[in-house]
């Protein structure tokens, strides 16, 4: 099967994001993966685009978050970026780290490595690119 490759635009603001994830939905529909790495996956690119409007683009309707998806055979890819100032992964809090348990920062990036296969975060010329990976066999249809 070739690859596909397609992105969405969305304002930034969250009631768009029912839409995003519906659209991952879809495309999870294409790949075997169970229910629990379904929703996990789900759960991961609603923390990176939420991350992406509220902390990137600080919910400025005029800026955008681009979600761009690649199907591959044996893995998928979402890029989400944002129009921000961007941010160095390592500075966000460890809320496993007992100083900070009661944080409630940092919690959707643990979030997102645990439920991806590979995650990358990449400051761009214009804002942020986080790239989340997950692997599975892609469904002949």
């Amino acid at each position: 099967m070739k690859p596909v490759r397609f992105d969405i635009v969305i304002p930034s603001h969250l009631k768009w994001l029912e839409w995003v994830e519906t659209i991952l939905d879809r495309v999870m529909e294409h790949y075997a993966l169970s229910e629990n790495g379904r929703s996990f996956t789900n759960l991961a690119l609603h923390e990176a685009v939420v991350n992406a409007i509220v902390h990137g683009n600080k919910q400025d309707e005029n800026l955008r978050v681009t979600i761009q998806f690649e199907l591959l055979e044996e893995k998928f890819e979402i890029f989400v970026r944002d129009q921000g100032e961007g941010f160095d992964p390592a500075d966000v809090p460890d809320p496993t780290q007992p100083e900070f348990r009661l944080s409630t920062h940092g919690r959707g990036l643990l979030f997102m490595r645990s439920f991806l296969d590979e995650l990358y975060f990449c400051k761009e010329k214009e804002g942020m690119c986080v790239r989340l990976v997950k692997y599975a066999r892609r469904l002949s249809s």
